[in-house]
Formats: C-alpha cells, structure tokens, sequence
C-alpha cells in the first residue's frame, strides 16, 4: 500500500527535527565546569574566608562582649570586606561564564544542539547565582553554629551576624544584576576595568558620604523612641499579670482625701532628704555633693579654687535656717540620701534597710526604703526573698563581677574591671522558685537582651535614672572590688576629693579600710578633723579627736539592721544578675507612671530634629552599609547601635515617634499635684515614622534592578552569534 503525502511529509519533518534538549542536564554541565575553573574556585575560597573570619573576629570581639564601639567598627570591615569579595566573585563568574565560554565556543555548541538562546542565558544566570549562594550559605551555617556555641545577645545577633548573612544573598544578586549587561557589552578588559571602579566605589562611598556629617552634625540621638519601646514592652508584659499589675495601680488616699497615696507614701520616705514634696512622680536623681561646694567651703570669691579648711565637714547642722531645719548637715545629708538614690534607682541594689540613718532629729530614723509602703517594694522584697531562700539551688556563674552598665566607661581602666552579664538564664531559675513572678523575670529578661548593649555603652540614656557610678582611682589601694560595688555604706567615692570630703587613716581600721569608696555609719562616730592650719600640715595628717560628733550611737536593733544588709551585700556579689533585674524593674515601673526627662524642651528639640534628621532618605550613598544590618532587628534599636559617635558610618535615623508631642500633658511639671497615678501608654499608642525602612529598601532596590536582567539578555542575543 502506498504511503499518502501527508505520511512522507510527517517522515520528512521528523527526520530534520532538532533533538529535544535537556535544560536540566545542561545546567549541571555547566555548574560543574564553573566549580572546576581556577579564578572561580579562588573567588569561592576567598569570599568563605574573608567573611567567616570577619563575622567570627566581629561576633566574639563586639558582639558577646556587646560592645557597640568595636561593633561598629566591625560593621565597616564587614561592609568593605563583603562588596569587594561579592564582586570579585561575581567578576570571575561572568569572566567564565560568558567571556571564557563564548570563547571556547561552548555558547555555539549549545545553540546548534537546539537550546534557545533565552534558555541559555538564563542558565548561565543561575548558574553564577547558584555557586555564589552555595558560598552564602556555608556562611549563614557557621553564622548559626556560631550563635549556639557563643554565648550572645539575640537581639545583637539578629541585628548583625544573621541581618549580615541575609545581606550577602541580597547584594551577589544586585552585582550579578549589574554585571551581567556590563560585561556582555564590553570587552573583557573594559568589563573588568569597570567592575574594579564599581568594586571601590560600593565599598567606600558610604564612608566619605559620612565624612560630611562630622561637620553638618549627626541627627538627634534616638533616646526617646528608644524609652518608649523599653517601656511599652514591660508595660504591655505585666499589666495583665494578676501577681504584679498592681504595681501600676494607685488611688486616693482616702474619701476624703483625694491625693495619691503613691505620691504621699513616698513622700513620707523622703523625710529628713532635702526634698519635701512629692506633687508629682518625680525622683531626685542623685547629685555629687561637689554641686554644695560653692555656696559652703568659700572663704572669698577669689578663692574659689580653695575651700575653708578641706578636709572637715561638719556632720550635724549648725545652721538652724538651712535644710528646713534638718538635723543633720547638708554635706552629710547628701552623702546618705545620694548613696540611698544611688542604690535604689542606678545600681539596682534596693533590698538594703536604712532605718538606722538620722532623720530630722538626733532619735529619728529615716524609712527602711524610699519605696517603703508601696507595691513595687513589696514585689522586689519578694523576689529577693525567693533568691536568699533558693540560692544554693541557682547557679552564681558571675560571682564578684561588677555589670558594666553600673560603672562610667570612662572609669572602666585597669583599676575598675567590669563585665558585660546576660541575665536570662538566672531569671529562668529564679522564675522556677517564684512562679508568680516568673513573668516579670523573663520580661525584664527579655527586654534587658534587647537593650544590653545600648545599655552598657551609655551613649544615650533611655533611662532617666540610670548613673552609672563615675569611681576616682584611690592611688593607695588596689582597685575598685566587688566589695566597693556592693555595700551598703555611704558611697564616699562621689566625694573623695579636696574640696568636701577626705577620709582619715584611722589607724583602728587598718591599712585595708577602703575608704576612698565607701564609709560605714560606724566610721563617722569615731570621726577626726585635721587641725590643719596650712597645706603641709594638712599633708602631715595632724589631727585631734572630733569627740561628741552630735550623732546618737547605735543601739542592738540597729546594730543587727547593719549585720543584715552585709548578707543582702553578699547575695548580691553572689549573684549580680538581681541588681540588674532589679535596676530595670524599678525603672521600667517608674517611667511608666511619669514621662522622666529633663524638660518639655528636650521633647521639642526631638520633634524638631527628628524632622530635620531624616536625611537618610535620599543618601543613596548611604544605603547599602545601613542595609547591610539590621534587617531583622527593630528599626529604633538598631538606630541606636549604629549610631555610635565614633562610627566610620554614619548611619542616621530610620525612626523617630511622629506624636511625641501628644506626651508633652504627662510630664510631671503639667500634673496636677498629688494627682492619682496611672500609666500614660493607656491614654493612647505611641506611632513611630520611618524615614528608611530596610525590608523595603531591599524589596525597591531589586525591583530597581530587576530591568537589567533584561538588558544582559538583549546584549547576549547580539553577542552570542558575533
């Protein structure tokens, strides 16, 4: 039977068919060549090391430690060291991938075996994508191990190492979107000609377009967003927990008296302190006696630089019209109630009694504690209790350290050492013998690991009460110990100097009274002036006996008040973690109630500023490095971390409070007195305004780029048959 011509023309047409090509078989082919080639193996081998050793160096020397100073400059490092190694990587690939094998005529072979030349653009596409991401992802693996091996802040760590694992993903498609027209187009000497310029350029242009601000000056530091976060995450933590939310409740003092029983309890904890009132929330912050200095030790206005007589103070007022008549002086007075804010509000060590203190007269005492009747005294009063009652069960892993937040950094030398403590695993312990306050423990937890590091650097101040301890080296000792840290004497430090106060030797103490960093109570019945009339035997220590010093002598009670807080001293060397548990819980209550800043004016310089302070915007040449972390920290902390002073990069502001000023009716001054407290985020949500936000950025950035794709492959479809 013969064949019909539609079957011959079915014949003919099979018998031409190109052969069916196998894109997946290709694309191995060609992944595989690319991992044998010498210059991409080398790329490969040099990008895994140079940033491994980079995040390595960054995360054990700026991130455990959570020192924002040496993070910043690692940041740069990383930066630099990323965009150079990117895009040499990627140069080398293009080279092979497009150059090389067009060369050795592998492009031809693939047309003539029936691939579309879309097909094998795109494959050379994923190819350069596929090997240089392999790479990435060995280094987000070690970033990971890393991060269980080292013991480290999550939030640092998400808003560096892991923020900059992600970032290397984001920019190897950004230079293969840009390379991949570039080098099609031109030469191979032009191509790498310009990858070299765009290579130096990526990296330091961030760097000189910060030079500029150095004399522009920087934005306003973002303090106040971050309080407001700080807050707002114990405040939405606990205001629901039934064992500690009435901590925030407060009420009349009684039917007939509509003051705050807040405001009145606390006041009563005041007396004998040289403030009287309490109309609003509004605590002292505790002051150097040196502010007393002009007004008490002057002889005559030209000799203001010598004080009368420097080395006595009186202990008792002999002035009946000063300090509303209080017994004591008021260089003495301000050595015990600074000391006494000193510990309750900046050192978290507020579990001391100091009822054997003088008040307003010889047989009067002061209050056991400034927070003495109120709810939050009886909260930290339990939690201290669980932690005497279970310290054998708890481990003390930073016994006789001194938390760095505590301690000036400018004090921080070879005589003061300090160390950086995480506080979430003793909260987690803790929390196992106090059930009722294991929320409130792994909240302050939780936000103290969020902020820990802008904490510790002291560069802005989220918490209006915090003071870090500023210690004068006292030459003839050796060093500032634990045992100066926590104590519950009077903190002479503060006034070890010539103009008001320098200890005597007194020889029944010993050479290892430390008296240049705190004195007992005890010490000051048994208080010597020098009868010093010049400077040499002022130096020659002659001295004669005080005798009556005017203070009534310890009785047993008050004796046994002074043994007890040497055990809350100890608990405390034992276990430092409290003191900051405590610290944030005592702040994070306090600025809850009252918005604690300076003055209205520190809210209208922030508005101001941080309108003015959103440059960042429209720097292009800054993008990349702010991109370059970050992306999975919140916005206002991760300002607050890159906006070290000393920074290389200048990273600016990506967030600020837009409502800022709505807060201005709850600052203490506009209260009304004695007003019956409650917190002020219930009055309304704060709202933050974004001047850069990361995720987008990197969302724009990629659809800005994506066209070039397009671009490389117009330029492969003329090249590709020349």
């Amino acid at each position: 039977m013969e064949k019909t011509f539609e079957q011959n023309q079915v014949q003919h047409n099979e018998k031409f068919r190109k052969p069916k090509v196998n894109t997946r078989v290709i694309f191995c082919i060609n992944l595989k060549m690319t991992f044998k080639n010498p210059g991409v193996i080398v790329a490969f081998i040099l990008h895994l090391l140079a940033l491994i050793a980079i995040l390595f160096v960054e995360t054990s020397v700026g991130i455990q430690p959570q020192s924002i100073k040496d993070i910043s400059t690692y940041k740069v490092l990383f930066y630099v060291l990323t965009t150079l190694s990117t895009i040499f990587f990627v140069m080398m690939l293009m080279l092979f991938l497009f150059k090389k094998q067009k060369k050795s005529g592998i492009h031809a072979i693939e047309l003539r075996a029936g691939l579309a030349t879309w097909k094998s653009y795109i494959i050379r596409f994923l190819v350069a994508f596929s090997v240089i991401t392999i790479a990435n992802l060995i280094i987000l693996g070690f970033v990971a191990i890393l991060g269980i091996l080292m013991p480290v802040s999550n939030e640092l760590y998400l808003a560096f190492p892991y923020s900059q694992a992600a970032f290397n993903f984001f920019l190897a498609i950004i230079i293969i979107l840009i390379l991949l027209p570039l080098f099609i187009y031109s030469s191979t000497m032009v191509g790498t000609l310009l990858s070299t310029v765009l290579m130096f350029a990526f990296s330091l242009s961030p760097i000189f377009a910060s030079i500029r601000y150095s004399f522009m000056g920087r934005d306003v530091q973002d303090d106040y967003a971050l309080k407001f976060n700080a807050i707002n995450d114990f405040y939405n933590a606990t205001k629901n927990d039934q064992n500690v939310n009435k901590i925030f409740q407060d009420e009349a003092v009684s039917t007939t008296d509509s003051r705050s029983k807040l405001l009145t309890t606390i006041e009563k904890n005041f007396v004998g302190s040289s403030t009287s009132q309490f109309k609003s929330l509004a605590f002292p912050i505790p002051q150097n006696i040196k502010d007393y200095s002009n007004n008490l030790m002057r002889k005559s206005e030209s000799e203001e630089q010598y004080p009368i007589n420097p080395y006595e103070w009186n202990l008792v007022n002999n002035d009946p019209s000063t300090m509303n008549n209080n017994f004591l002086s008021i260089p003495f007075t301000s050595l015990i109630w600074d000391s006494i804010l000193t510990d309750s509000l900046s050192i978290g060590q507020v579990n001391y009694d100091f009822s054997y203190v003088p008040s307003v007269s010889k047989t009067q005492r002061i209050k056991k504690s400034i927070f003495e009747g109120t709810e939050i005294k009886n909260v930290l009063d339990k939690i201290y209790d669980a932690l005497e009652k279970n310290q054998s069960n708890i481990s003390s892993n930073n016994e006789n350290q001194i938390p760095s937040l505590f301690i000036n950094k400018q004090s921080q030398y070879k005589a003061v050492k300090t160390k950086t403590i995480l506080v979430n695993n003793f909260a987690r312990q803790l929390g196992n013998y106090i059930p009722e306050f294991s929320n409130i423990l792994n909240s302050v937890a939780k936000i103290y690991d969020k902020y820990a590091a802008v904490f510790n650097e002291q560069q802005t101040s989220i918490l209006k009460n915090s003071k870090p301890l500023n210690v004068v080296y006292n030459y003839n000792s050796d060093g500032y110990k634990a045992e100066d840290f926590y104590t519950s004497d009077f903190r002479a430090n503060s006034f070890s100097s010539r103009q008001l106060y320098n200890p005597v030797n007194n020889p029944n103490k010993g050479k290892n009274y430390r008296e240049a960093y705190s004195v007992d109570y005890a010490y000051f019945s048994e208080y010597k002036k020098y009868k010093a009339q010049s400077n040499e035997e002022a130096n020659n220590q002659n001295e004669y006996d005080l005798g009556d010093t005017g203070l009534e002598e310890l009785n047993d009670n008050e004796k046994s008040i002074i043994e007890n807080n040497k055990k809350v001293e100890n608990l405390y060397k034992k276990f430092p973690e409290i003191t900051i548990i405590n610290w944030l819980i005592v702040n994070m209550w306090y600025e809850s109630l009252a918005i604690a800043v300076s003055s209205v004016d520190d809210l209208y310089d922030y508005y101001v500023n941080s309108k003015n302070g959103s440059k960042l915007t429209f720097d292009i040449f800054r993008h990349f490095a702010v991109m370059s972390s970050g992306l999975l920290s919140n916005s206002s902390i991760n300002d607050s971390y890159n906006n070290y002073s000393g920074a290389p990069i200048y990273q600016g502001q990506t967030s600020s409070i837009k409502n800022i000023l709505d807060y201005e009716k709850y600052l203490p001054e506009y209260v009304d007195s004695y007003n019956v407290q409650k917190p002020y985020l219930e009055e309304g949500a704060v709202i933050y305004k974004n001047s850069f936000i990361i995720p987008l950025a990197y969302a724009m950035y990629l659809l800005i780029a994506s066209p070039l794709a397009y671009l490389g492959y117009l330029a492969y479809r003329k090249k590709i048959r020349v």
